[in-house]
């Protein structure tokens, strides 16, 4: 999701009139593409931002 999120302004910027499903098949080819480093990258932000976001955010049933 944050490849796509930062990825999808760049596309639509250089691509206007591209349609929300071209975009959407860019960036699947592009994350195919992207070498398994980097992807870990992306990967390992996703992970720390959720738990950002759970000890922010804690669940209310557990209260």
């Amino acid at each position: 999701m944050i490849f796509a999120k930062n990825r999808r302004r760049e596309i639509l910027y250089a691509n206007p009139r591209m349609t929300n499903k071209e975009v959407s098949k860019q960036l699947g080819y592009e994350w195919r593409q992207l070498p398994e480093d980097r992807r870990t990258h992306y990967k390992q932000l996703a992970i720390h931002y959720s738990n950002e976001h759970k000890n922010k955010y804690p669940d209310p049933k557990n209260l």
